[in-house]
């Protein structure tokens, strides 16, 4: 079982999950503007070092994500709620601006949008019942594969349910629920961010598992 692996391969120094855990936080961020290099993560990562001249917020957010990462691997094979989601926000927002506005840890208050597209999400007060209506989905599926990943991240976006950093939450629980699925997690290449967004617009789930396959898949 590739939980068991990926638990096992943390606690092993230099090894193949440190490698995937800064390219994986690399190219999130990327996605969402940081101006971290891969040199620049793996220093943070390794040494506690910060290189390169980028902003405080931006720091904090890339130390929060690999955090994140290590709680989303210790928290493998627990079910996904609104609990544990915003558990992922709190880390990610920790001493963040959105943390001193009280948008930290919770779902959103003001509307907002997935920028550059014209998606419609939802509103404040339609967060809660559409996750509980998707989370219902994702517990009564058999069998997880891809198809039922890239759906549950397409509504996920859909859904918007953060004030801020909803993208990043959407790719953790994508890794988390193809390790549990037992398939090699997904590296979204952030070279491929206008194709990702591209298709998040279009809101099909054909398009977006398309996306998906031809991403690269991490190797353990």
């Amino acid at each position: 079982m590739l939980i068991e692996k990926i638990k096992e391969l943390k606690n092993a120094k230099n090894s193949n999950y440190y490698d995937f855990k800064y390219k994986f936080n690399y190219h999130s961020n990327k996605i969402e503007g940081s101006t971290f290099s891969l040199e620049d993560v793996l220093n943070l990562m390794e040494y506690q070092q910060v290189q390169g001249t980028h902003k405080f917020e931006d720091v904090v957010e890339t130390k929060n994500s690999l955090e994140l990462f290590d709680f989303v691997s210790d928290t493998l094979g627990e079910p996904i709620t609104k609990t544990l989601l915003l558990e992922f926000h709190s880390i990610l927002k920790k001493n963040t601006m959105d943390d001193e506005r009280g948008f930290k840890g919770c779902f959103k208050k003001i509307p907002n949008r997935i920028l550059r597209t014209t998606v419609k999400v939802a509103e404040p007060h339609e967060v809660e019942p559409k996750l509980d209506e998707l989370i219902t989905w994702w517990d009564g599926l058999k069998k997880k594969a891809l198809i039922n990943i890239s759906e549950f991240h397409l509504r996920f976006e859909t859904i918007h349910p953060f004030q801020d950093g909803n993208g990043r939450i959407g790719r953790f629980i994508i890794l988390k629920q193809c390790i549990e699925a037992d398939i090699n997690p997904l590296l979204i290449n952030s070279d491929n961010v206008l194709r990702y967004r591209g298709v998040l617009a279009k809101h099909s789930v054909g398009d977006l598992y398309g996306f998906f396959s031809d991403c690269e898949q991490y190797e353990f």
